[in-house]
Protein backbone atom coordinates (compact mmCIF):
# COMPACT_ATOMS: atom_id res chain seq x y z
CA UNK A 1 0.00 0.00 0.00
CA UNK A 2 1.93 3.55 -0.98
CA UNK A 3 0.57 6.54 1.02
CA UNK A 4 1.69 9.75 0.56
CA UNK A 5 2.14 13.35 3.32
CA UNK A 6 -0.09 15.67 2.91
CA UNK A 7 -1.64 19.27 4.89
CA UNK A 8 -5.16 19.72 5.37
CA UNK A 9 -7.41 21.62 7.81
CA UNK A 10 -8.59 19.46 10.29
CA UNK A 11 -12.24 20.50 10.26
CA UNK A 12 -12.11 19.37 6.38
CA UNK A 13 -11.70 16.08 7.30
CA UNK A 14 -14.56 13.15 7.99
CA UNK A 15 -14.07 10.55 11.79
CA UNK A 16 -15.31 7.61 11.54
CA UNK A 17 -19.01 6.99 12.51
CA UNK A 18 -17.98 3.50 14.85
CA UNK A 19 -15.30 3.77 16.21
CA UNK A 20 -14.24 1.33 19.16
CA UNK A 21 -11.44 3.23 20.57
CA UNK A 22 -12.60 6.07 22.92
CA UNK A 23 -10.65 8.35 25.48
CA UNK A 24 -11.68 9.84 28.56
CA UNK A 25 -12.53 13.27 29.11
CA UNK A 26 -9.30 14.17 31.29
CA UNK A 27 -6.93 12.21 29.07
CA UNK A 28 -8.45 14.00 25.78
CA UNK A 29 -7.77 17.59 27.72
CA UNK A 30 -4.32 16.27 28.29
CA UNK A 31 -3.89 15.53 24.59
CA UNK A 32 -5.34 19.01 23.26
CA UNK A 33 -2.66 20.99 26.19
CA UNK A 34 0.29 19.04 24.62
CA UNK A 35 -0.88 20.26 21.10
CA UNK A 36 -1.41 23.62 22.32
CA UNK A 37 2.23 23.46 23.44
CA UNK A 38 3.87 21.81 20.20
CA UNK A 39 2.02 24.09 17.73
CA UNK A 40 0.90 20.69 15.97
CA UNK A 41 0.82 17.27 15.59
CA UNK A 42 4.13 15.13 16.47
CA UNK A 43 2.58 12.03 15.14
CA UNK A 44 0.22 11.60 12.28
CA UNK A 45 -2.83 9.96 12.01
CA UNK A 46 -3.95 8.05 8.90
CA UNK A 47 -6.85 8.26 6.51
CA UNK A 48 -8.09 6.95 2.74
CA UNK A 49 -9.77 9.27 0.22
CA UNK A 50 -13.82 8.02 -0.49
CA UNK A 51 -15.02 8.43 -3.73
CA UNK A 52 -16.24 11.93 -2.75
CA UNK A 53 -12.96 13.45 -2.47
CA UNK A 54 -13.30 13.41 1.20
CA UNK A 55 -10.18 12.48 3.60
CA UNK A 56 -11.89 10.05 6.09
CA UNK A 57 -9.55 9.54 8.88
CA UNK A 58 -9.28 5.08 9.77
CA UNK A 59 -6.54 5.88 12.91
CA UNK A 60 -6.19 9.11 14.72
CA UNK A 61 -9.29 10.53 15.16
CA UNK A 62 -9.12 11.98 18.89
CA UNK A 63 -5.55 13.52 17.56
CA UNK A 64 -7.41 15.63 14.80
CA UNK A 65 -10.52 16.10 17.45
CA UNK A 66 -8.01 17.82 19.97
CA UNK A 67 -5.97 19.57 17.09
CA UNK A 68 -8.88 21.30 16.35
CA UNK A 69 -9.79 22.38 19.91
CA UNK A 70 -6.52 23.53 20.02
CA UNK A 71 -7.05 25.82 17.11
CA UNK A 72 -4.72 24.44 14.40
CA UNK A 73 -5.93 25.61 11.20
CA UNK A 74 -3.50 22.84 9.35
CA UNK A 75 -2.04 19.42 10.27
CA UNK A 76 -0.07 16.88 8.48
CA UNK A 77 -1.99 13.54 7.93
CA UNK A 78 -1.06 10.18 6.00
CA UNK A 79 -3.47 9.27 3.27
CA UNK A 80 -3.80 5.94 1.28
CA UNK A 81 -3.08 6.19 -2.40
CA UNK A 82 -4.78 2.86 -2.50
CA UNK A 83 -8.27 2.67 -2.86
CA UNK A 84 -9.22 0.57 0.06
CA UNK A 85 -11.99 -1.95 0.64
CA UNK A 86 -14.66 -1.55 3.11
CA UNK A 87 -12.44 -4.71 5.00
CA UNK A 88 -9.35 -3.08 4.34
CA UNK A 89 -10.23 0.04 6.28
CA UNK A 90 -11.91 -1.62 9.34
CA UNK A 91 -8.71 -4.01 9.75
CA UNK A 92 -6.54 -0.88 9.27
CA UNK A 93 -8.47 0.78 12.02
CA UNK A 94 -8.61 -2.37 14.56
CA UNK A 95 -5.25 -3.33 14.32
CA UNK A 96 -3.71 0.76 14.73
CA UNK A 97 -5.86 0.51 17.92
CA UNK A 98 -5.09 -3.10 19.34
CA UNK A 99 -1.10 -3.05 18.41
CA UNK A 100 0.18 -0.77 20.62
CA UNK A 101 2.41 -2.53 22.89
CA UNK A 102 3.21 -2.65 26.90
CA UNK A 103 5.08 -0.65 29.14
CA UNK A 104 7.51 -2.18 31.21
CA UNK A 105 6.40 -0.38 34.38
CA UNK A 106 10.10 -0.83 36.10
CA UNK A 107 11.43 1.30 32.83
CA UNK A 108 8.63 3.49 32.95
CA UNK A 109 9.30 4.72 36.25
CA UNK A 110 13.00 5.24 35.42
CA UNK A 111 12.12 7.43 32.84
CA UNK A 112 9.20 9.32 34.37
CA UNK A 113 12.16 9.70 37.10
CA UNK A 114 13.88 11.36 34.92
CA UNK A 115 12.27 14.23 34.08
CA UNK A 116 12.63 16.77 36.32
CA UNK A 117 10.11 19.63 34.89
CA UNK A 118 7.10 19.09 36.42
CA UNK A 119 5.13 20.78 33.03
CA UNK A 120 7.16 18.22 31.31
CA UNK A 121 6.32 15.58 33.68
CA UNK A 122 2.74 16.34 32.90
CA UNK A 123 2.91 16.56 29.15
CA UNK A 124 4.10 12.78 29.06
CA UNK A 125 0.42 11.75 30.29
CA UNK A 126 2.07 9.22 32.77
CA UNK A 127 1.16 9.91 36.26
CA UNK A 128 2.97 8.92 39.62
CA UNK A 129 -0.68 7.95 40.60
CA UNK A 130 -0.79 5.02 37.79
CA UNK A 131 2.52 3.92 38.98
CA UNK A 132 1.57 3.56 42.96
CA UNK A 133 0.78 0.19 42.86
CA UNK A 134 4.13 -0.30 41.17
CA UNK A 135 6.13 1.92 43.70
CA UNK A 136 4.15 0.49 46.16
CA UNK A 137 5.32 -2.80 45.72
CA UNK A 138 8.76 -2.29 45.07
CA UNK A 139 9.01 -0.14 48.63
CA UNK A 140 7.86 -2.72 50.26
CA UNK A 141 10.35 -4.99 48.70
CA UNK A 142 12.88 -2.80 49.83
CA UNK A 143 15.33 -4.30 46.71
CA UNK A 144 16.65 -1.34 45.43
CA UNK A 145 16.92 -1.24 41.51
CA UNK A 146 14.50 -4.51 40.98
CA UNK A 147 14.16 -5.60 38.01
CA UNK A 148 11.42 -7.57 36.65
CA UNK A 149 9.77 -9.54 33.73
CA UNK A 150 5.65 -10.59 33.72
CA UNK A 151 4.83 -13.63 32.33
CA UNK A 152 0.74 -14.68 31.92
CA UNK A 153 -0.96 -18.13 31.97
CA UNK A 154 -4.74 -18.55 31.21
CA UNK A 155 -6.43 -21.05 33.22
CA UNK A 156 -10.52 -22.24 33.78
CA UNK A 157 -12.68 -20.82 36.67
CA UNK A 158 -12.09 -24.41 38.61
CA UNK A 159 -8.14 -24.24 38.10
CA UNK A 160 -7.74 -20.55 39.14
CA UNK A 161 -10.21 -21.57 42.60
CA UNK A 162 -7.38 -24.67 42.72
CA UNK A 163 -4.34 -22.86 42.44
CA UNK A 164 -5.85 -20.15 45.46
CA UNK A 165 -6.42 -22.90 48.16
CA UNK A 166 -2.97 -24.43 47.52
CA UNK A 167 -1.23 -20.67 47.86
CA UNK A 168 -3.41 -20.12 50.81
CA UNK A 169 -1.40 -23.39 52.46
CA UNK A 170 1.71 -21.56 51.27
CA UNK A 171 1.11 -18.38 52.87
CA UNK A 172 -0.14 -19.87 55.81
CA UNK A 173 2.94 -21.43 56.15
CA UNK A 174 5.14 -18.58 55.25
CA UNK A 175 3.21 -15.52 56.95
CA UNK A 176 0.78 -13.22 55.16
CA UNK A 177 3.85 -10.44 55.27
CA UNK A 178 6.03 -12.44 53.34
CA UNK A 179 7.43 -10.68 49.58
CA UNK A 180 9.42 -13.32 47.94
CA UNK A 181 11.21 -12.98 44.92
CA UNK A 182 12.47 -15.51 42.44
CA UNK A 183 15.68 -14.98 40.46
CA UNK A 184 16.32 -14.98 36.57
CA UNK A 185 17.92 -18.15 37.39
CA UNK A 186 14.79 -19.49 39.09
CA UNK A 187 12.81 -18.86 36.45
CA UNK A 188 15.31 -20.92 34.01
CA UNK A 189 14.70 -23.38 36.37
CA UNK A 190 11.10 -23.61 36.15
CA UNK A 191 11.03 -23.18 32.08
CA UNK A 192 13.31 -26.40 32.11
CA UNK A 193 10.57 -27.88 34.60
CA UNK A 194 7.43 -26.72 32.42
CA UNK A 195 9.90 -28.47 29.56
CA UNK A 196 10.14 -31.85 31.00
CA UNK A 197 6.76 -31.91 32.34
CA UNK A 198 5.02 -31.00 28.93
CA UNK A 199 7.64 -33.63 27.22
CA UNK A 200 6.40 -36.06 29.55
CA UNK A 201 2.80 -35.35 29.77
CA UNK A 202 2.81 -34.94 25.47
CA UNK A 203 1.13 -31.52 25.88
CA UNK A 204 2.04 -28.17 24.56
CA UNK A 205 -0.26 -25.85 26.78
CA UNK A 206 1.39 -23.88 29.32
CA UNK A 207 -1.63 -23.63 31.81
CA UNK A 208 -2.19 -27.79 31.79
CA UNK A 209 1.55 -28.40 32.54
CA UNK A 210 1.44 -25.30 35.03
CA UNK A 211 -1.66 -27.84 36.82
CA UNK A 212 0.38 -30.83 36.93
CA UNK A 213 3.23 -29.57 38.50
CA UNK A 214 0.58 -28.27 41.13
CA UNK A 215 -0.32 -31.50 41.83
CA UNK A 216 3.32 -32.64 42.01
CA UNK A 217 4.03 -30.17 44.81
CA UNK A 218 0.46 -31.20 46.33
CA UNK A 219 1.84 -34.65 46.60
CA UNK A 220 5.19 -33.41 48.31
CA UNK A 221 3.57 -30.69 50.07
CA UNK A 222 5.09 -32.83 53.50
CA UNK A 223 8.23 -32.01 52.13
CA UNK A 224 7.45 -28.16 53.33
CA UNK A 225 7.06 -28.79 56.92
CA UNK A 226 10.78 -27.98 57.59
CA UNK A 227 10.42 -24.25 56.46
CA UNK A 228 7.70 -23.77 59.62
CA UNK A 229 10.06 -25.78 61.95
CA UNK A 230 12.28 -23.55 61.29
CA UNK A 231 10.27 -19.90 60.81
CA UNK A 232 7.28 -20.40 62.63
CA UNK A 233 6.41 -19.00 66.42
CA UNK A 234 5.01 -21.24 68.53
CA UNK A 235 1.38 -19.76 68.14
CA UNK A 236 1.43 -19.49 64.68
CA UNK A 237 -0.78 -20.94 62.45
CA UNK A 238 0.29 -23.87 59.70
CA UNK A 239 -1.40 -25.92 57.41
CA UNK A 240 -2.14 -29.29 58.99
CA UNK A 241 -1.25 -30.86 55.41
CA UNK A 242 2.32 -30.46 55.81
CA UNK A 243 1.80 -33.43 58.81
CA UNK A 244 -0.35 -35.78 56.92
CA UNK A 245 -0.58 -35.03 53.49
CA UNK A 246 -3.88 -33.78 53.06
CA UNK A 247 -6.64 -30.85 54.57
CA UNK A 248 -9.30 -33.39 54.79
CA UNK A 249 -10.09 -37.34 56.01
CA UNK A 250 -12.13 -39.59 56.37
CA UNK A 251 -15.88 -39.51 57.23
CA UNK A 252 -15.52 -42.70 60.08
CA UNK A 253 -12.79 -41.01 61.11
CA UNK A 254 -14.12 -37.56 61.43
CA UNK A 255 -17.46 -38.91 63.03
CA UNK A 256 -14.56 -40.17 66.24
CA UNK A 257 -12.31 -36.95 65.79
CA UNK A 258 -15.63 -35.14 66.70
CA UNK A 259 -17.24 -37.15 69.69
CA UNK A 260 -13.50 -37.14 71.02
CA UNK A 261 -13.94 -32.45 70.40
CA UNK A 262 -16.96 -32.90 72.03
CA UNK A 263 -16.05 -35.16 74.89
CA UNK A 264 -12.92 -32.98 75.51
CA UNK A 265 -15.25 -29.88 75.21
CA UNK A 266 -17.62 -30.87 77.96
CA UNK A 267 -14.75 -31.58 80.47
CA UNK A 268 -13.43 -28.17 80.00
CA UNK A 269 -9.94 -29.78 78.28
CA UNK A 270 -10.37 -27.55 75.36
CA UNK A 271 -12.18 -24.37 74.17
CA UNK A 272 -14.61 -23.50 72.14
CA UNK A 273 -12.68 -21.29 70.03
CA UNK A 274 -9.46 -23.34 70.15
CA UNK A 275 -10.98 -26.72 68.98
CA UNK A 276 -7.71 -28.00 67.11
CA UNK A 277 -6.10 -28.44 70.72
CA UNK A 278 -7.58 -32.04 70.26
CA UNK A 279 -4.61 -32.64 67.79
CA UNK A 280 -2.21 -31.77 70.52
CA UNK A 281 -3.92 -32.77 73.58
CA UNK A 282 -4.58 -36.51 72.04
CA UNK A 283 -1.40 -36.70 70.71
CA UNK A 284 0.11 -35.65 74.15
CA UNK A 285 -2.19 -38.23 76.01
CA UNK A 286 -1.29 -41.07 73.67
CA UNK A 287 3.07 -40.45 73.62
CA UNK A 288 2.30 -40.38 77.50
CA UNK A 289 0.75 -43.37 77.83
CA UNK A 290 1.90 -45.32 74.40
Amino acid sequence: MEAEITKVNPKELKLLEINARYMERQEFQRLVQNIKKDGRLTTVPFGHRKECGTIEILSGNHRVMASIEAGLDEIEIMVSKDPLSHDKQVAIQLSHNAIVGKDDNAILNQLLNSIQTKDLKEYSAISEESLADYNKFINELKVPNFNYQVFNLLFAPEEISEIKNFLEYVEKMLGKNEKLIASFKHYDTYIELTSDVSKSLGVKNSATVFMAILELAKRNIEQLKHIWLESAKPNNYVPISTIIGRTDIKKSDAIILDKAVNLLLSRGKIKKKGKEEVLKYLSEFYMTNA
